[in-house]
């Protein structure tokens, strides 16, 4: 059995999904049993979804029976749920919840996952956290989904940044059409693609304007990559603004500049000011500080 949480609640056994309960709280009681995974005392759990003059505690035990039935390994007769007068405690092996095995390799660290526990643990996110099961008046049940949804967004840009990084320094294919900031794909659709005979390098149209800071002309451009490149310094020209980025997770690398390239260019390390766009560093300067002429590189001291 699996439970994933990373886009709409599912529970599937096999390769079949379950039908969930029609009750959407009942369905936010399980996905919540199932992201915690730890005991929850009844009160907790009335509190969290049925604060009101009602029964909340014979709510509480429709639900459950209603959630039973799901989580009970039906092969074996070994039940996933596990009830008392005081608590109710969701029970699985860690790589039964898709949210449990992305914070598993977070909290080992992300640098000390292999490049395939990144590419799994990023197929993990359908969406966001419990896409579609906001409750209105559960004031608690609200606030718990607004932070875990920040806790994992942030946990899959981190994801996406380390795989990117580690796949473009080793020179191999990514996502083309994967916008600027690893989010998900483009805001337009790849057209005339079209690859070298080795694979090394490849081209497209787009229409879109995420792939790349600056693209504000409204209209379809040509998208160029090629393997093995060194780490890639962007530079965009708008409204009189020069706008330098970089991927943030070229960790080791420094931005340089210099006023000229004579035989033996002076080059000092940058030390204005360095914003961040998503996983990209971002250094915007205007026309006039910008001159005179300067140059720009990224050095691994």
């Amino acid at each position: 059995m699996r439970v994933r949480l990373l886009g709409e609640l599912d529970v599937t056994r096999g390769a079949r999904s379950l039908a969930l309960p029609a009750s959407k709280k009942t369905r936010a009681l399980l996905a919540y049993l199932c992201a915690t995974g730890r005991a929850q005392h009844r009160e907790a759990l009335c509190g969290l979804l049925w604060d009101g003059p009602d029964d909340p505690r014979a709510a509480l035990r429709w639900s459950l029976t209603k959630i039973r039935p799901l989580l009970d390994q039906g092969d074996t007769g070994r039940c996933r749920l596990v009830a008392d007068r005081e608590r109710v405690t969701f029970h699985a092996e860690p790589s039964a919840v898709d949210v449990w095995q992305v914070r598993a390799l977070m909290a080992s660290g992300i640098a000390e996952a292999s490049t395939e526990g990144l590419r799994v643990a990023a197929g993990q996110f359908r969406g966001p956290f419990l896409e579609g099961l906001e409750l209105g008046g559960c004031h608690r049940f609200a606030s718990w989904l607004v932070a875990e949804r920040e806790a994992l967004r942030g946990a899959h840009v981190a994801i996406l940044t380390a795989l990117v990084a580690r796949l473009s320094l080793a020179g191999t294919t990514v996502l083309l059409s994967q916008n600027r900031s690893f989010t998900g794909p483009a805001n337009s659709d790849v057209e005339s693609f079209c690859s070298s005979a080795n694979g090394k390098t490849a081209a497209f149209a787009s229409g879109a304007d995420d792939l790349v800071f600056g693209d504000d002309n409204f209209s379809s451009d040509v998208f160029v990559w090629q393997e093995g490149l060194p780490p890639q310094l962007f530079i965009a020209v708008t409204d009189g603004a020069i706008t330098l980025t970089w991927l943030n997770a070229l960790e080791g690398f420094q931005l340089e500049s210099a006023t000229g390239l004579e035989a033996e260019p002076t080059w000092e390390a940058y030390d204005g000011t360095v914003s961040q766009e998503g996983v990209m560093n971002k250094v915007t300067f205007s026309s006039e500080e910008f001159l005179p002429a300067r140059f720009f590189r990224l050095r691994r001291p």
